[in-house]
Protein backbone atom coordinates (compact mmCIF):
# COMPACT_ATOMS: atom_id res chain seq x y z
CA UNK A 1 0.00 0.00 0.00
CA UNK A 2 0.89 3.48 -0.95
CA UNK A 3 -0.86 4.96 2.21
CA UNK A 4 -2.43 4.22 5.67
CA UNK A 5 -4.48 6.61 6.87
CA UNK A 6 -5.04 7.10 10.62
CA UNK A 7 -8.67 8.92 11.19
CA UNK A 8 -9.23 8.79 7.63
CA UNK A 9 -13.21 8.77 7.76
CA UNK A 10 -12.51 12.33 9.63
CA UNK A 11 -12.85 15.73 8.27
CA UNK A 12 -9.18 16.19 6.80
CA UNK A 13 -9.08 12.42 6.45
CA UNK A 14 -11.81 12.48 3.93
CA UNK A 15 -10.60 14.93 1.76
CA UNK A 16 -6.67 13.37 1.93
CA UNK A 17 -8.60 9.81 0.72
CA UNK A 18 -10.75 11.60 -1.87
CA UNK A 19 -7.41 13.06 -3.32
CA UNK A 20 -5.29 10.01 -3.05
CA UNK A 21 -7.47 7.90 -5.12
CA UNK A 22 -8.03 10.84 -7.42
CA UNK A 23 -4.47 10.22 -8.00
CA UNK A 24 -4.60 6.66 -7.94
CA UNK A 25 -2.85 5.42 -5.08
CA UNK A 26 -3.35 2.61 -3.15
CA UNK A 27 -4.76 3.39 0.62
CA UNK A 28 -5.94 1.96 3.47
CA UNK A 29 -7.92 3.49 6.25
CA UNK A 30 -8.12 2.99 9.94
CA UNK A 31 -10.48 4.66 11.78
CA UNK A 32 -12.77 4.29 14.85
CA UNK A 33 -15.44 4.76 12.61
CA UNK A 34 -16.40 1.63 10.37
CA UNK A 35 -16.96 3.60 6.98
CA UNK A 36 -16.41 2.54 3.17
CA UNK A 37 -14.32 -0.47 3.63
CA UNK A 38 -12.15 0.78 6.09
CA UNK A 39 -10.44 -1.17 9.07
CA UNK A 40 -12.27 -0.45 11.92
CA UNK A 41 -9.36 -0.01 15.05
CA UNK A 42 -8.14 1.75 17.71
CA UNK A 43 -4.81 2.67 16.90
CA UNK A 44 -4.11 3.90 20.24
CA UNK A 45 -4.02 0.30 21.46
CA UNK A 46 -2.68 -1.34 18.29
CA UNK A 47 -1.51 -1.16 14.46
CA UNK A 48 -1.56 -3.47 11.90
CA UNK A 49 1.58 -5.37 10.88
CA UNK A 50 0.88 -4.44 6.92
CA UNK A 51 3.14 -2.90 5.06
CA UNK A 52 2.90 0.77 4.18
CA UNK A 53 5.07 3.16 2.18
CA UNK A 54 3.64 6.31 4.14
CA UNK A 55 1.71 6.34 7.19
CA UNK A 56 -0.34 10.00 7.51
CA UNK A 57 -1.35 9.96 11.31
CA UNK A 58 -4.47 11.96 11.75
CA UNK A 59 -6.57 10.27 14.33
CA UNK A 60 -6.29 12.92 17.40
CA UNK A 61 -8.31 13.63 20.38
CA UNK A 62 -8.72 17.41 19.40
CA UNK A 63 -11.50 18.80 21.50
CA UNK A 64 -9.88 21.47 23.66
CA UNK A 65 -12.54 21.67 26.41
CA UNK A 66 -12.91 18.04 26.45
CA UNK A 67 -9.21 18.15 26.96
CA UNK A 68 -9.56 20.62 29.99
CA UNK A 69 -12.53 18.38 31.10
CA UNK A 70 -10.67 15.11 30.78
CA UNK A 71 -6.99 16.30 30.29
CA UNK A 72 -5.62 12.22 30.88
CA UNK A 73 -8.05 11.08 28.56
CA UNK A 74 -6.86 12.99 25.54
CA UNK A 75 -2.92 13.50 26.42
CA UNK A 76 -3.01 9.65 26.89
CA UNK A 77 -4.77 8.64 23.73
CA UNK A 78 -2.70 10.98 21.85
CA UNK A 79 0.50 10.04 22.64
CA UNK A 80 -0.56 6.20 23.07
CA UNK A 81 -1.83 6.70 18.91
CA UNK A 82 1.34 8.26 18.43
CA UNK A 83 3.64 5.46 19.70
CA UNK A 84 1.68 2.57 17.82
CA UNK A 85 2.27 4.15 14.76
CA UNK A 86 5.99 5.18 15.52
CA UNK A 87 6.61 1.06 16.81
CA UNK A 88 5.06 0.45 13.11
CA UNK A 89 7.86 3.01 11.65
CA UNK A 90 10.32 1.47 13.94
CA UNK A 91 9.57 -2.26 12.83
CA UNK A 92 10.44 -1.13 8.91
CA UNK A 93 6.43 -1.73 8.27
CA UNK A 94 6.38 1.31 7.07
CA UNK A 95 8.97 4.35 5.52
CA UNK A 96 7.55 7.29 6.31
CA UNK A 97 5.19 8.57 8.92
CA UNK A 98 3.62 12.21 8.69
CA UNK A 99 2.00 13.44 11.81
CA UNK A 100 -0.27 16.36 12.02
CA UNK A 101 0.44 18.54 14.86
CA UNK A 102 -0.32 22.67 15.86
CA UNK A 103 0.54 25.53 14.62
CA UNK A 104 -0.11 26.18 18.49
CA UNK A 105 1.53 23.80 20.02
CA UNK A 106 4.67 25.13 21.55
CA UNK A 107 1.89 27.40 23.43
CA UNK A 108 0.53 24.64 25.58
CA UNK A 109 -2.42 26.93 26.61
CA UNK A 110 -4.78 23.82 27.92
CA UNK A 111 -3.63 19.54 27.96
CA UNK A 112 -4.56 19.27 23.82
CA UNK A 113 -1.91 21.28 23.19
CA UNK A 114 0.34 19.98 25.93
CA UNK A 115 -0.36 16.71 23.84
CA UNK A 116 0.45 17.73 20.50
CA UNK A 117 3.75 19.28 22.26
CA UNK A 118 4.71 16.05 23.41
CA UNK A 119 4.03 14.10 20.60
CA UNK A 120 6.24 16.38 18.49
CA UNK A 121 9.48 15.83 21.05
CA UNK A 122 8.59 11.68 20.57
CA UNK A 123 8.74 12.34 16.86
CA UNK A 124 12.14 14.36 17.34
CA UNK A 125 13.83 11.72 19.39
CA UNK A 126 12.89 8.54 17.46
CA UNK A 127 13.52 10.45 14.36
CA UNK A 128 17.20 11.02 15.64
CA UNK A 129 17.64 7.62 18.00
CA UNK A 130 16.30 5.53 15.00
CA UNK A 131 16.97 7.25 12.08
CA UNK A 132 13.53 7.33 10.92
CA UNK A 133 11.77 9.71 8.13
CA UNK A 134 9.32 11.46 10.21
CA UNK A 135 7.66 14.48 8.98
CA UNK A 136 6.12 17.28 11.87
CA UNK A 137 2.81 19.13 9.66
CA UNK A 138 2.11 22.06 12.10
CA UNK A 139 -1.94 22.78 11.25
CA UNK A 140 -3.46 26.04 11.32
CA UNK A 141 -7.29 26.28 11.93
CA UNK A 142 -8.52 24.18 9.11
CA UNK A 143 -11.77 24.50 7.77
CA UNK A 144 -13.91 23.01 4.36
CA UNK A 145 -16.14 20.40 3.12
CA UNK A 146 -16.33 17.33 5.35
CA UNK A 147 -16.36 18.95 8.60
CA UNK A 148 -19.92 18.25 9.64
CA UNK A 149 -19.16 16.34 12.79
CA UNK A 150 -16.57 19.15 13.63
CA UNK A 151 -17.31 21.89 16.60
CA UNK A 152 -14.49 23.99 15.04
CA UNK A 153 -15.63 27.66 14.66
CA UNK A 154 -16.37 27.88 11.40
CA UNK A 155 -18.29 24.07 11.07
CA UNK A 156 -20.70 25.30 14.27
CA UNK A 157 -21.55 28.74 12.90
CA UNK A 158 -22.48 27.34 9.70
CA UNK A 159 -24.35 24.60 11.22
CA UNK A 160 -25.73 27.30 13.48
CA UNK A 161 -26.73 29.55 10.24
CA UNK A 162 -28.20 26.18 8.50
CA UNK A 163 -30.37 25.61 11.98
CA UNK A 164 -31.46 29.12 12.30
CA UNK A 165 -29.94 29.96 15.76
CA UNK A 166 -27.78 32.97 16.69
CA UNK A 167 -23.97 32.41 16.45
CA UNK A 168 -22.33 32.52 19.81
CA UNK A 169 -18.59 34.31 20.31
CA UNK A 170 -16.78 33.50 23.13
CA UNK A 171 -15.11 36.29 24.19
CA UNK A 172 -14.66 39.73 22.81
CA UNK A 173 -14.38 38.03 19.26
CA UNK A 174 -11.08 40.19 18.88
CA UNK A 175 -9.06 36.74 19.34
CA UNK A 176 -7.53 35.86 15.92
CA UNK A 177 -7.00 32.68 13.95
CA UNK A 178 -4.89 31.46 11.12
CA UNK A 179 -7.73 29.83 8.94
CA UNK A 180 -6.51 27.33 6.04
CA UNK A 181 -8.76 26.24 3.39
CA UNK A 182 -8.30 21.98 3.51
CA UNK A 183 -7.38 21.34 0.08
CA UNK A 184 -3.85 23.08 0.84
CA UNK A 185 -3.55 21.39 3.86
CA UNK A 186 -4.26 17.97 1.40
CA UNK A 187 -1.90 19.26 -1.15
CA UNK A 188 0.68 19.78 1.63
CA UNK A 189 0.40 16.50 3.00
CA UNK A 190 0.62 14.96 -0.24
CA UNK A 191 4.08 17.04 -0.96
CA UNK A 192 5.47 16.16 2.27
CA UNK A 193 6.03 19.96 3.47
CA UNK A 194 7.50 19.55 6.87
CA UNK A 195 6.93 22.66 8.80
CA UNK A 196 4.05 25.46 9.66
CA UNK A 197 0.87 24.73 7.47
CA UNK A 198 -1.38 28.13 7.50
CA UNK A 199 -1.42 31.03 5.59
CA UNK A 200 0.12 33.35 7.64
CA UNK A 201 -2.65 35.66 8.13
CA UNK A 202 -4.83 35.58 11.04
CA UNK A 203 -8.96 36.69 10.69
CA UNK A 204 -11.08 37.66 14.06
CA UNK A 205 -13.95 35.39 15.47
CA UNK A 206 -15.53 38.38 15.08
CA UNK A 207 -15.05 38.96 11.49
CA UNK A 208 -15.70 35.31 10.65
CA UNK A 209 -18.96 35.65 12.55
CA UNK A 210 -19.92 38.70 10.28
CA UNK A 211 -18.68 37.11 7.08
CA UNK A 212 -20.94 33.98 7.77
CA UNK A 213 -23.82 35.59 8.46
CA UNK A 214 -23.74 37.89 4.71
CA UNK A 215 -22.95 34.36 3.18
CA UNK A 216 -25.75 32.72 4.78
CA UNK A 217 -28.04 35.66 3.84
CA UNK A 218 -26.88 35.61 0.70
CA UNK A 219 -27.33 31.74 0.25
CA UNK A 220 -30.38 30.80 2.52
CA UNK A 221 -32.04 34.52 3.00
CA UNK A 222 -30.99 33.83 7.01
CA UNK A 223 -28.96 36.71 8.56
CA UNK A 224 -28.58 35.64 12.17
CA UNK A 225 -27.95 37.25 15.50
CA UNK A 226 -24.76 37.59 16.77
CA UNK A 227 -24.01 36.97 20.76
CA UNK A 228 -21.15 37.08 23.31
CA UNK A 229 -20.35 34.81 26.02
CA UNK A 230 -17.32 34.10 28.70
CA UNK A 231 -14.25 33.67 27.14
CA UNK A 232 -13.05 30.23 27.51
CA UNK A 233 -10.08 28.56 29.58
CA UNK A 234 -7.12 27.50 27.55
CA UNK A 235 -7.92 29.30 24.39
CA UNK A 236 -4.89 30.66 22.61
CA UNK A 237 -6.23 34.14 21.72
CA UNK A 238 -3.99 35.20 19.16
CA UNK A 239 -1.21 33.20 17.93
CA UNK A 240 1.88 34.21 16.07
CA UNK A 241 1.09 34.07 12.22
CA UNK A 242 3.83 32.30 10.30
CA UNK A 243 3.77 29.97 7.43
CA UNK A 244 5.83 28.03 5.59
CA UNK A 245 3.44 27.53 2.05
CA UNK A 246 1.60 30.06 -0.14
CA UNK A 247 -2.03 28.96 0.17
CA UNK A 248 -3.89 28.83 -2.73
CA UNK A 249 -7.39 29.72 -1.40
CA UNK A 250 -8.24 33.18 0.06
CA UNK A 251 -10.90 32.96 3.32
CA UNK A 252 -13.67 34.70 1.03
CA UNK A 253 -13.42 31.62 -1.20
CA UNK A 254 -13.35 29.16 1.19
CA UNK A 255 -16.15 30.34 3.15
CA UNK A 256 -18.41 30.44 0.20
CA UNK A 257 -17.22 26.68 -0.83
CA UNK A 258 -17.51 25.43 2.38
CA UNK A 259 -20.63 26.82 3.33
CA UNK A 260 -22.68 25.63 -0.15
CA UNK A 261 -21.23 22.08 0.46
CA UNK A 262 -23.00 22.25 4.11
CA UNK A 263 -26.34 23.87 2.26
CA UNK A 264 -26.18 20.64 0.12
CA UNK A 265 -25.27 17.99 2.59
CA UNK A 266 -26.75 18.61 6.17
CA UNK A 267 -29.16 16.78 7.44
CA UNK A 268 -28.44 14.54 5.17
CA UNK A 269 -26.18 12.22 7.11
Amino acid sequence: MDYCITGGNGFIGTNLVNFLRKKGKSLEVIDLKPYNHSITLDVCQSFPCFQYDTIVHLASETNVRLSIDSPLYCIKRNLNGLLECLTHLRNRYSNKLIFTSSVSSTESRSPYLASKSACESICKAYKDSYGLDILILRLSNVYGPHSMSKDSVIARFIKNCLDKVPLTIYGDGFQSRDFIYVDDVVDCIYREVDGFISTGRLTSIKSIANMISEISFDLTGYRPTIIYENRLNGEVTTPVPRTDICPSISINEGLVTTFEWFVRNYGTK
